[in-house]
């Protein structure tokens, strides 16, 4: 029912924050690949300076630790 259904999002979405939180490092290219394919879009928000930072920023990633230029690369 919607109680399960609801519970299955919660989890895909904290599995999704969880992998973009560790793409913005980018110390694993297989899990960028990957992120990049469940969110195509992602490359085009993280070659652009404010969009990278407002993503670290909803995702709570400290300033400083997104890897300025380099992950999800």
């Amino acid at each position: 029912g919607n109680t399960e259904e609801a519970a299955e999002v919660r989890q895909a979405s904290v599995m999704l924050k969880q992998l973009l939180v560790t793409a913005s490092h980018g110390d694993n290219p297989a899990l960028l690949q990957f992120a990049t394919t469940l969110v195509p879009d992602i490359m085009k928000i993280w070659s652009f300076q404010p969009t990278r930072e407002y993503l670290c920023h909803l995702l709570g990633v400290p300033r400083g630790s997104s890897g300025g230029d380099q992950g999800l690369a």
